[in-house]
């Protein structure tokens, strides 16, 4: 009975995060996530702007898939811990959501360095310009989870 919640929790896992991503790309534009066309220079040939879509695209289907993986082995180590395994398959499988996100990250990174590849020097410092000012931005920001402690 536990294994089929659990199965059925991951299903759910899997079709929410497909589904969250989907609304979220529909809503961000072709660029790919929120605030990444911001992030763009204004002055993109028509070649560029196709180049950036495709590698947005392509490294979007990939970061869908380890999402959900990763919301699934999350899943998995909650479930771990409630049921009190040993602290040994509990720390194995953290170190798994661990590798995924490290994964994940790579992924962003060399997205980035594939979008900033197309760029022209001019652009390129636009580009990271406009990404370290968005980092300051978001970083200002309270969100769910963030409590700030004044």
């Amino acid at each position: 009975m536990t294994k089929i919640k659990l199965l059925t929790a991951v299903g759910l896992a899997v079709i929410l995060t497909a589904a969250y991503a989907s609304a979220r790309q529909a809503r961000s534009g072709p660029e790919g996530a929120p605030g990444r066309e911001r992030a763009l220079p204004e002055n993109l040939s028509a070649e560029q702007r196709t180049a950036i879509r495709e590698i947005a695209h392509k490294y979007q289907k990939e970061m869908v898939a380890l999402r959900a993986e990763m919301e699934a082995e999350r899943l998995e180590l909650e479930e771990l811990i409630r049921t009190e395994a040993g602290r040994d398959a509990i720390f194995a499988k953290l170190d798994e959501v661990g590798a995924l996100r490290t994964e994940m990250m790579k992924k962003r990174l060399a997205m980035r360095l594939e979008i900033r590849a197309q760029l022209t020097d001019e652009q390129k410092e636009r580009f990271d310009q406009r990404r370290a000012t968005m980092g300051r931005e978001r970083a200002g920001r309270e969100g769910p989870g963030r409590k700030r402690f004044d």
